[in-house]
């Protein structure tokens, strides 16, 4: 599995372009910036299958119109989230002035649900929802790889302070979903950079507990 990060939009959201070893893959959380990930697309030669959201916040899906009119490809999103495409007061977007509006999900994800773009290519939906009400994360066992949006990051988690945020809910979904992974997890996070589990472990344990 390939795996190639690129930076986007003003809050410096990481999306990723994953990439199985027939050239088919996904799109995760392209948040800003279009033109420069269909450039990212053309360059590695990307068949876009999907194109995934972790959560529906204005800063991970601002790109996801212009990535799916050029690919094709089909959106995903939560059922807990698919009200934030269309509405900028769940989307967030509505507090910095300008509210951000996408077409709907051509598909709504649940708890568990596994999606296969080819055989070396499957993840896993793991709902994390706290930092938004649809928030999850995409694990793929085989390779030991964790997409996480902003559930958690290096040294951090996803901010509860935001409307429709739940800090007690977002400690259980870490706790409950994430912290029995395996500890040599790499963790690619919404924000900033990877991590693993047991990294994350630690700062959780030693310092985020202790806080609460």
């Amino acid at each position: 599995m390939f795996i190639k990060k690129i930076v986007v939009g003003n809050f410096a959201t990481n999306c990723y372009l994953v990439k199985a070893q027939s050239n088919q893959g996904l799109i995760i959380d392209p948040g800003a910036d279009g033109e420069q990930i269909l450039q990212l697309i053309a360059e590695n030669e990307l068949v876009v299958k999907g194109i995934i959201l972790t959560h529906g916040h204005f800063d991970h899906i601002g790109a996801v119109d212009v990535i799916r009119r050029e690919t094709g490809a089909e959106v995903m999103i939560h059922q807990g989230d698919q009200e934030a495409l269309v509405n900028p007061q769940r989307n967030l977007s509505v507090f910095g002035g300008e509210g951000l509006t996408i077409q709907a999900a051509d598909r709504l994800l649940s708890d568990g649900e596994l999606l296969e773009i080819e055989p070396n290519l499957s993840l896993a939906v793991l709902f994390t929802p706290g930092h938004s009400p649809g928030g999850i994360c995409l694990y793929h066992q085989q390779a030991g790889v964790l997409f996480s949006g902003d559930t958690i990051f290096a040294m951090g988690i996803g901010r509860t302070d935001f409307p429709y945020s739940e800090q007690d809910q977002l400690m259980a979904s870490i706790r409950d979903k994430l912290l029995d992974l395996p500890k040599e997890t790499r963790v690619y996070s919404g924000h900033g950079p990877e991590t693993t589990i047991g990294e994350f472990e630690d700062y959780y344990r030693s310092v985020l507990l202790p806080r609460l």
